[in-house]
């Protein structure tokens, strides 16, 4: 009986998969020769056929990324993340966007998530400490250096 269930699911399911996955493949050809808008175009139909296609969402990305859409990058990683929350790359990616757009407390708090994920991540500690300085919290940021400098003594961001 589940074997049957399985199967039924899948063949029902199938169509819409192989629709995105050649929407998916469509825009990863458009990637690799440089064609930014038709390969975000896509990655997006891919999405709006099945919206948690991480793969799509991760070409999305750099396709955005690519064709300098800093904006739409960030609000696709914004997307990717309240599907897979633990994507660490993708949190620091966008905390780092976010700095350096001007905005150190959202910045700071995409921080904080990667350092709660994983406390002994030197990328994320070290965005934290220039967020937290840009936030105006010199105390925190103080703290966190010297937290670096006792885990990464030889990395010269927690000099």
């Amino acid at each position: 009986m589940i074997a049957a269930v399985l199967l039924l699911a899948s063949t029902l399911l199938a169509p819409h998969i192989q629709t995105a996955a050649a929407e998916y493949r469509l825009g990863a050809a458009a990637l690799k020769q440089e064609s930014y808008s038709p390969a975000i175009e896509h990655f997006r139909k891919a999405i709006d056929i099945e919206p948690t296609y991480i793969d799509a969402y991760e070409a999305l990305i750099t396709a955005y990324e690519r064709a300098k859409n800093p904006t739409e990058m960030a609000r696709t990683i914004t997307q990717l993340l309240q599907i897979q929350p633990d994507s660490l790359p993708y949190r620091l990616k966008l905390a780092a966007y976010l700095e350096s757009a001007g905005d150190a407390q959202r910045a700071l708090a995409q921080y904080s998530l990667a350092l709660q994920a994983d406390p002994k991540n030197a990328d994320a500690l070290a965005g934290f400490i220039g967020a937290a300085q840009n936030a105006g919290m010199r105390d925190r940021a103080a703290t966190a250096k010297a937290h670096g400098r006792r885990l990464f003594p030889t990395d010269k961001r927690f000099e």
